[in-house]
């Protein structure tokens, strides 16, 4: 099975990605379906579609949307026939990524294993009408986090393969300008940092580029120390973003009133809100509001932070803190933490 840079670094990305929710796939099988194993199983399924998409591969983000796009619409109380079938559709899912993985299937066989669980989640989602959502509202950095603490240091350039194969679309009318530096962090943080700049710059993309003749056409990414912590700072020249609409969507989920005095940054902040969007219609990798969300309770857990700041019609910057030690009690599980 012949394969590209791209397609390397995606395998290699992936693995970890799966070796991250291992557990949570093999809790599903064996143990049946709840709504925190859902969850968990959600978050390795967002995460595996955001760097499919980056790096391009188009029928992983087709096939991984349309399994989220399933669950977000699976009922609370489940039926046991019900969750077979949820068990099954998952599974047949790590199958898949795990072929790819281990490079064992002809690339032809693959595509064809993926678009047949396609067409079957499809099925399974057209059939289910007026089902309430699950509710979301989860540390999904849980997974990453609670994983054995590790002396492993990783550095900040191994970005750059990364950002340098993005998918031809952000190639093709992005140019991503990168400026980092040689700075050490534990692993536990450079694969939470990673998997938010991917959805940063995925965010960045999408929303730019529904924007009209405000085309995004640079990016800027830099790296540096601040007191201990790591910086990261990514730079748009796009429109911005636009605070009425942030304004109009929060009124309309209830999280603002009318008489809601909000500065700036307080109206910027709306967009880590869990579930919030301006996006009118999700697409295959926005829209639904959790990647930022994501960013957000991920970055915090480790003691760091994030910041958005805009000018309208000249670009956003994101500013992403890292301290480069955490404290033991980030690593703690939830019974351990008890």
């Amino acid at each position: 099975m012949n394969t590209t840079q791209a397609e390397n670094i995606f395998i290699n990305e992936l693995q970890g990605l799966l070796a991250l929710g291992s557990q949570q796939f093999k809790k599903l099988r064996t143990e049946g379906i709840d709504e925190k194993s859902l969850r968990e199983v959600f978050y390795v399924i967002h995460n595996v579609k955001g760097l499919a998409a980056f790096l391009g591969n188009k029928e992983i983000t087709d096939l991984s949307h349309k399994l989220e796009s399933f669950l977000l619409g699976i009922n609370k109380k489940i039926e046991h026939k019900s969750s077979q079938r949820i068990v099954k559709l998952v599974s047949s899912y790590e199958d898949i990524l795990n072929h790819i993985c281990a490079s064992e299937m002809d690339s032809k066989i693959v595509i064809k294993q993926i678009r047949k669980l396609s067409s079957r989640i499809q099925k399974e989602t057209s059939s289910k009408k007026s089902l309430r959502l699950l509710d979301w509202s989860f540390d999904f950095g849980n997974l990453e986090r609670n994983k054995k603490n590790s002396t492993k240091k990783r550095n900040v350039l191994e970005l750059t393969s990364l950002l340098e194969n993005g998918s031809s679309k952000f190639r093709e009318n992005v140019n991503l300008i990168s400026n980092l530096q040689s700075i050490e962090i534990e692993e536990t943080s450079f694969n939470i940092l990673k998997k938010s700049l991917v959805h940063i710059i995925q965010n960045i993309f999408d929303h730019g580029f529904v924007n009209g003749s405000n085309l995004i056409n640079k990016v800027v990414i830099t790296a540096s120390l601040e007191r201990g912590s790591l910086i990261l700072e990514i730079k748009d020249n796009g429109a911005g973003f636009d605070l009425s609409k942030i304004q109009k969507v929060a009124l309309e989920k209830n999280l603002i009133s009318k008489e809601s005095k909000l500065s700036e940054k307080e109206i910027l902040d709306l967009v880590f809100n869990e579930g919030f969007s301006t996006m009118e219609v999700a697409s295959e990798t926005s829209g639904r509001g959790i990647g930022m969300s994501i960013v957000k309770t991920d970055l915090e857990a480790l003691g760091g932070s994030v910041e958005v700041a805009t000018r309208e019609g000249f670009g956003s910057e994101f500013r992403l803190k890292i301290p480069l030690t955490r404290k033991v009690g980030c690593l703690q599980s939830d019974d351990a933490a008890a």
